[in-house]
């Protein structure tokens, strides 16, 4: 039976972190060429590894988008009919404007890679120019290079597209055999990394949210009760430290690491669902303002980190990261007031009108 899903804040404050760790890593990539080997060494040992770890922060947002869309639909007035047009102009008018305003920024402010970094992050995943070709093939989602983040938002789209045929077959599987159910997709997604199938690789985790979604009250009944046993203590050290130290791995060497950090994201999901203890800090008013502007965040830091780094001379890196990162926040804030709401407002009056106008010709 349909009812009222409450938000849970906590998975707010997990995407606000999340999004955050995204800047940092990709700050990182940027600035790889120009750090000593120690310093490399440093920054990729616990726990400054935890804040480089940007593959895994997007494994958390596709279980996150596939907890929360699951969650949806269990409210009681919840439509297919505008859930449509809602979650993909919700998805698409920040994307695209993200892509004009990367395009801007090439346009206003010319680029120049050193050869120095010829094979690195910054020439293999940004551009030096910009022509119309490039935008028209990223506004039509058939590429995304023009601002990389948002390979992911492809992603989310056919998954979104696709959730009542998720649905349709994961609400056949009970309490039960879901624990099964989710070590199938891990290794579907293992596989996927073994034979370096992206889409093998990634949808399988949206699935895992979604199980978490069905079965979230009996997932919260069980954890509930060890957390008023005996096992407490062992269950909240032995979930809170996998999770984070699997989460820390560096998650672009080797299909095993690889593997090991989606596990790490997938219990980092789990520890923030059912845990207090890192429900807490995630509930605070620092990660709950990083999550309410993550989306526009994973968007708009890249264009603004390679910018502000391109108008530095090479030996300021440092600089780079000291002045990206506040500003890529502010410019963040700004989009989320901008753009993003109102474009989720717009995407729930489009939607209203969709189920309305399908309601009146079925009634004719």
């Amino acid at each position: 039976m349909p009812t009222e899903t409450p938000r849970d804040t906590a998975l707010d404050g997990l995407r606000g972190l999340n999004a955050f760790i995204v800047v940092t890593w990709h700050v990182y990539c940027l600035l790889a060429p120009f750090i000593t080997i120690t310093t490399v060494l440093i920054v990729q040992t616990f726990p400054l590894s935890f804040f480089l770890s940007g593959t895994q922060a997007v494994v958390c947002f596709f279980i996150l988008s596939g907890f929360v869309l699951t969650q949806t639909t269990k409210n009681i007035n919840f439509s297919w009919k505008e859930y449509y047009p809602k979650r993909i102009i919700r998805l698409y008018i920040p994307t695209a404007i993200a892509f004009v305003f990367a395009a801007s920024l090439i346009l206003l402010i010319p680029r120049k890679f050193p050869t120095l970094e010829n094979g690195t992050w910054l020439t293999t995943a940004n551009y030096e120019t910009i022509t119309w070709e490039t935008l028209f093939n990223n506004l039509t989602l058939f590429t995304t290079t023009l601002n990389n983040p948002t390979w992911s938002i492809v992603y989310e789209i056919i998954f979104s597209l696709t959730l009542p045929l998720w649905l349709i077959v994961f609400k056949q599987i009970s309490f039960r055999v879901a624990s099964l159910t989710t070590i199938a997709l891990l290794l579907a997604s293992w596989y996927g990394i073994k034979i370096s199938n992206e889409p093998l690789t990634w949808f399988p985790v949206f699935g895992i949210g979604i199980l978490m979604s069905l079965h979230i009250r009996k997932i919260k009944e069980f954890t509930t009760k060890i957390l008023q046993s005996k096992y407490k203590i062992l269950y909240i050290l032995s979930l809170t430290s996998a999770s984070i130290l699997l989460f820390s791995l560096p998650g672009e060497h080797g299909t095993s690491t690889r593997f090991l950090t989606i596990i790490g994201a997938t219990l980092l999901t789990f520890a923030t669902l059912t845990i207090p203890i890192i429900q807490k800090p995630l509930r605070t008013k620092v990660f709950q303002f990083l999550g309410k502007i993550s989306f526009s965040l994973y968007l708009v830091h890249v264009p603004i980190i390679v910018t502000v780094y391109l108008l530095l001379p090479p030996e300021t890196g440092l600089y780079s990261f000291i002045l990206s990162i506040p500003l890529s926040i502010i410019v963040a804030t700004i989009f989320t007031y901008v753009i993003d709401k109102p474009s989720i407002k717009f995407s729930h009056k489009i939607g209203r009108i969709f189920k309305k106008q399908l309601h009146l010709q079925e009634n004719l």
